[in-house]
């Protein structure tokens, strides 16, 4: 198998393993009596992360020849350190409502705090690609 399948078909595994453990842990570590709202926002946010990460890391993998031919390879580098960020924020997003939820019962922030991160991230995914698409028009 060459090199470019072989990390295309670890990170696909990578990211069915991860998914697969945040669902044992998410549904071993919680009684059904305790699951809220908040639990399946976050889970889902969760299982979405991770999606996003593999996904990234999949088109990284099976494409990076034909991204340095096109000199698309610098924009995706930008849209990994935009989709690590987002992770990143989203991890702390769900720590910080995990530890709030044991003190107050709210799911509303929860999903605007989501909503707003989904939202931020789109934004700033597509100024990137216009910007390199405007850079690409300028040479």
């Amino acid at each position: 198998m060459e090199k470019q399948k072989t990390g295309f078909v670890a990170s696909l595994i990578i990211t069915a393993v991860l998914i697969g453990l945040t669902t044992f842990l998410f549904f071993y570590l919680t009684s059904p009596a305790s699951r809220g709202t908040n639990f399946y926002v976050s889970y889902g946010y969760l299982v979405f992360l991770e999606l996003v990460e593999g996904i990234y890391l999949s088109l990284v993998y099976t494409s990076r020849a034909e991204l340095r031919t096109k000199g698309m390879w610098d924009f995706f580098f930008i849209l990994g350190v935009i989709i690590s960020f987002f992770v990143v924020l989203g991890l702390l997003s769900i720590i910080v409502f995990a530890v709030l939820n044991l003190l107050v019962s709210g799911s509303k922030a929860l999903v605007t705090t989501v909503a707003i991160e989904l939202s931020l991230f789109v934004l700033v995914a597509a100024l990137a690609y216009f910007l390199k698409a405007k850079s690409e028009t300028m040479d």
